[in-house]
């Protein structure tokens, strides 16, 4: 099965990692530890949210453009017949460019100065839903290569990604619709035990026992617990940017949580 790895536009890491959480306070008398829980679920939702885009001086023009984009790339998911699919297009969005590197005699502006241009763009949500995963990312693959096809992706026609790719413009994420709270909440209880037995294990190197306890928290890991974002080109080019908060591998979303306890020791 493809691995989809969740794609950002930082820097590539090696592993999985954790949002930068702040040290604890020193409290004398205390004991330290933290402990981590892998959650495993597969997806049984996609989103697809694909933007058209256009430019005009004229905004009834640009939106125009932008609409007749979004319906021609709608119309031609629909024929696809996938299953599970639903197609929804926001309303369109209009907002005015300035383009200050156009500079011409006596300053911005004036004689001359080309028109200021309208940019309208409209987003097409495209929903499926099917609990085998793999079915799921065939029918996201095929969303995909409608956009290519309507050169709504910065793609060339064959599929290739062109350097120039916004990924803006194109962007999928895999849900779980239900029962991931409580897999967080079992994984959490997890991690917990595992914090209390390294607590305790550090207690008893230095010949003391745990007392109760001073603080427990669940640290930062960012993003969406149920769901885990990839652009097009982690999906057809193999983006090895992974989240630290969330990836889909192997036809499944993962989530690490993580736990800080505090222990008083006597």
């Amino acid at each position: 099965m493809r691995r989809h790895l969740l794609a950002l536009t930082a820097g590539v890491l090696a592993a999985p990692a954790f949002a930068q959480t702040p040290p604890p306070p020193v409290v004398p008398g205390t004991v330290t530890a933290e402990a981590v829980e892998v959650v495993r679920v597969k997806p049984d939702q996609a989103k697809v949210y694909v933007t058209a885009a256009s430019r005009n001086a004229d905004p009834v023009t640009a939106s125009d453009e932008a609409g007749e984009q979004a319906k021609k790339f709608a119309d031609g998911v629909t024929r696809l017949k996938v299953k599970g699919l639903k197609a929804v297009a926001d309303p369109v969005k209009v907002s005015k460019l300035t383009d200050e590197r156009v500079v011409i005699r006596g300053g911005l502006g004036g004689p001359g100065a080309p028109p200021a241009e309208t940019q309208a763009s409209q987003q097409v949500v495209i929903t499926i839903t099917d609990a085998d995963p793999k079915a799921l990312a065939d029918a996201v693959d095929k969303v995909q290569r409608e956009a290519i096809k309507e050169g709504l992706t910065g793609a060339a026609p064959d599929g290739m990604l062109s350097t120039r790719y916004t990924s803006d413009m194109v962007k999928v994420a895999y849900l779980k619709q239900e029962g991931i709270d409580d897999l967080l909440a079992a994984a959490l209880g997890k991690a917990t035990k595992k914090a209390t037995a390294r607590a305790d294990a550090i207690a008893g190197g230095l010949g003391l026992k745990l007392g109760a306890v001073v603080s427990a928290d669940e640290l930062p890991s960012g993003g969406d617990p149920a769901s885990a974002l990839v652009t097009t080109s982690a999906l057809s080019r193999g983006s090895t940017a992974v989240s630290p908060a969330a990836e889909l591998v192997e036809g499944e979303l993962v989530r690490t949580v993580r736990v800080r306890v505090v222990y008083a020791v006597k």
